[in-house]
Order: C-alpha cells, then structure tokens, then sequence
C-alpha cells in the first residue's frame, strides 16, 4: 500500500548499490559497528545520478538485481548488525527511558514517575520542549552539542583512512566507489559516524537506559541506537511518526514496531518484518497534537468572505514539482466554475509553488490564509484534497469526506520512485480524480447528489478504521509495552 509492492527497476538500482557499499565496506568498523550501516541516508544521494541514468538500462539492472524478488528480500540481505557483546536487557537497575525530544509530549503525559532522557538532536526536538516544564526525573541530553565535543583519535582517523585507501584501490573500476567524491565523501561521513557511535554508546553505558524509543531509523541518532540496541540486548522501539514509504524504513533492525493500523502492519509484514514485532496502537502523533478549534465554521467563514451557500474544500499541497501542483490548480479554476464550492489551499512548508500568479479574486480559491491552524480548517471544511498527505487521515478523523487527486507525476530519485502516492487511492479513501474532467464531475456530485456525499464519507469512515487502530489511546499502549519490556528484567 505505501509504495513497494513490487520491485520496480529504480529499486533494484538503489538496493543492489546499497548492497555492494555495505559488502564492499564492511571492514570499516568502530566500536563493532560497521559504519556503512550509519551512512546510508547520505549514500542515496550519491548514487542518485548514477541510478538515474541507469534505470532503463536492463542489462545494467539485471546485474544488480542480485538475489532481490521482493522487499522482504531486500530486508533480510541488508539487514546486518553487530552481535550481541554483553545483554544490558536483564540488568534490573536499567529502567530509564530514551526519546527523542518530538516525544516529549507522550514522555511527559505517561511517564512522569520514571526516568526519562529526552535527546534533542534536530530543531523540531528543539521546538518540542520549548516552554515545556521538564520534571525533575527527566534529564535533558543534547545529542547535536555532545556531536560536536567529541573527539576521535588521531590513530584511528589515519587507520580509517587508510582502510578506505586499500578499498577503494581494489574497486577503482566501480561507477561509484572508484569516483574521488565517493572517496572524500566516505571519509568524512565514517568520521562523524564515529563521534554518533562514541557519543551514543557512552550514553548508554553511563545511564541506566532500558528502553530506547525512536521514529525514524533512516538517520541518526535513531539508526545508531537501532544497532547499539542489538549490541546491547536493550529493546528499540519504532514508533511512527508519519506514513512512511521503503526508503524510509529498510533496512530496519528495531525490537518493535508501534503503528497506526492494521493497513501498515500488514505493509511492514510484506516486508519481512516479523508479525510478532509489529504492535498497531494508533496514531501517537495524532493523539498529542491539539485538535481543537479557534473558530467555528460560520466565523471562519466570515473572515475569509466564504459565501454562506459555499461547501468548503481544503487542498493541502505536497513538495512535488511546479508542474504538478499548478495542474491541480488548473483543474479547480475550471472545475470552479459557477460551482457553489470555496477551496482553501494550505502550502506544505515544502512547497514552493507560487500560486498567486494562478490564482485571481473572485475564484473562489483562499490561498494560505494567516492566523488559522489545520485544526481550524480541519474542523470546519466539508472535504479534504490532496494527493498523499497524512492530512486525508485527520480529515477522516473529524468526519470529512476526501478527495484524492491522482495527477501525473514524473520520476523522481526521492519525491516519487515507487507507488507510494498512489496510496489513498488504493485504500478507497475518497474519491479518486485522475484529470480535468473527473473533478468536474465530482464537484456536481457534491453540489446535486447527496447519496454520493454520503458514500464519500462511509469511505472515509472504513479507511479510517483499517488505518488507525481504536480502543484505547495510543500513548497509553506504548505506556504498557514500556512496562512490560521493563518488568522483563526481574
């Protein structure tokens, strides 16, 4: 469902040049941790050109296919990870809990009696604990701060450098490892791995952490302690954060999965994730964020001189080239017409199209109007459109129906190399729009047919429910998966 269902040949590029640069660079080691593992996230962009230009060629494709059928495949052959030097899971005095500082919230709401690190290692940890009162049972560890103090030894930069020396010369012929950048790249990269693997390891030989909660394992700190966890016995928790697609998540080496539903249990499972690890709990994000609303339709209405008689639609964007989002915009300017429909269109930060030259007054089109959260939108509109975005989920959490637009998107290295945007339109999440004609078509359903209104928001209900999981609140669940890691040691 999230992109990867089967192998396309952008895949099989970017997987068996992964493959050979963990297998060609395993020497490379510190601490036990092979530090190509640690790269990955950086090594995509170097080889990006290279599967670029590759991905038609198919004797090319067929040479570094490998033994590669399927993702779980993929998961199983890159997967590596340092054995188990000592077991820290059973030492009983372990019961502190490390999360990153986007998690403070849940921290704060479901562990105020235990001991807490909280790790700020990027500016939305940062904005997470700002103005936040932190207990005296929590500790603040600033991972960026301790990054820059530490120090590797002259030694053992010369005998890195050498090693990567004798590499490289036994692979000069290689389209990447033989290229002077891949070499001056691969140096500093392992260097600043080292300091992650030094710093890391030390925080938990010198804190009594058992449990390590993270999101994401595509970058650090949350890939090293992925590993550190395995060389240390002690569980490591993936909690998503976000949908996320392949790239984002293989390879994984966590203990446990905590997801939002069953539809990505199932995914991760097609994977090669074992079903015993994957826990769907619902959306921890989701819970945390503030839902609630400034205003109440007919105000918002007002201030954004929305006509009584209008439906409201938002259009959440996504960073995807010019050309694809100013399409959208076409296709509403037409599909306006004399229809009794206003669209408010909320940017993604990412989004740098400029709208305005597309857009004139009196078009029933709101371009990111000020002084209004998404709750505020989300609790007024009557549908939410948009092409991917986690914002069709919280539209079906207040209700709304959604409209998933399905415009042509060209190839790209990291914004759209598999199915993923295809998504919500293979989970019948709305009503899919292909073109023109289709949202034409759509928005006089809308306006004239009140069972197609009806149908759209059943459709939202059921994708709802086999997206997120009901019952009780997803920090609660984690709260007990915590507990239940924890009373383990006795």
């Amino acid at each position: 469902m999230y992109g990867g269902e089967k192998l396309n040949q952008h895949l099989i590029l970017r997987y068996g040049l992964t493959k050979e640069f963990f297998e060609t660079f395993r020497s490379l080691q510190y601490r036990g941790i092979e530090l190509p593992l640690l790269l990955i996230n950086y090594y995509y962009k170097i080889i990006q050109p290279v599967v670029d230009q590759k991905r038609l060629d198919s004797l090319y494709i067929e040479r570094k296919r490998y033994s590669f059928e399927s993702m779980a495949d993929i998961q199983r052959n890159l997967h590596r990870g340092p054995n188990c030097i000592r077991d820290l899971s059973s030492v009983t005095h372990r019961n502190a809990v490390l999360v990153p500082g986007i998690l403070l919230p849940f921290a704060l709401k479901q562990l105020q009696s235990d001991p807490v690190i909280v790790m700020i290692s990027n500016k939305k940890d940062e904005m997470a604990i700002r103005k936040q009162s932190i207990p005296s049972n929590f500790e603040i560890f600033n991972f960026r701060e301790s990054i820059k103090n530490s120090k590797i030894q002259k030694k053992e930069i010369e005998a890195l450098k050498n090693s990567v020396g004798r590499i490289i010369t036994c692979n000069l012929e290689h389209e990447v490892f033989g290229t002077a950048e891949f070499q001056t790249w691969i140096i500093a990269r392992s260097l600043t791995a080292m300091k992650e693997v030094n710093v890391l390891e030390n925080l938990i030989r010198q804190k009594k952490i058992g449990v390590i909660l993270d999101h994401t394992e595509l970058v650090s700190p949350g890939n090293t302690l992925a590993l550190l966890g395995l060389k240390f016995g002690l569980p490591f928790i993936n909690v998503q954060h976000y949908l996320t697609t392949d790239a984002s998540i293989i390879p994984s080496r966590a203990s446990h999965y905590c997801v939002w539903g069953e539809n990505f249990k199932g995914w991760l499972e097609s994977k090669g994730i074992s079903q015993e690890k994957i826990i769907p709990v619902g959306s921890l994000r989701l819970e945390m964020e503030n839902l609630s609303s400034s205003v109440n339709r007919a105000e918002l209405m007002k201030q954004l001189n929305i006509p009584s008689h209008h439906q409201i639609i938002l259009l959440t964007t996504q960073p995807f080239p010019e050309k694809v989002n100013t399409t959208i915009i076409q296709w509403l300017l037409k599909a306006m017409k004399d229809q009794p429909f206003s669209v408010i269109v909320k940017s993604h930060p990412n989004d740098h199209t400029d709208y305005v030259k597309h857009v004139k007054e009196k078009q029933n089109i709101i371009l990111n109007p000020s002084g209004f959260n998404l709750s505020d939108f989300m609790n007024n509109i009557d549908y939410c459109m948009t092409i991917s975005s986690n914002t069709a989920i919280e539209a079906a959490m207040f209700g709304k129906g959604i409209l998933v637009l399905q415009p042509q998107i060209e190839y790209n290295f990291f914004l759209n190399y598999n199915d993923y945007h295809c998504h919500l339109a293979k989970a019948t999440a709305g009503e899919v729009i292909e073109n023109e004609k289709e949202l034409i078509d759509t928005l006089r359903k809308l306006d004239q047919d009140q069972e197609f209104k009806c149908n759209l928001i059943r459709k939202a209900e059921l994708f709802l429910k086999n997206t997120l999981s009901a019952g009780e609140a997803p920090s609660y669940r984690i709260f007990k998966l915590i507990k239940t890691l924890l009373k383990n040691k006795s």
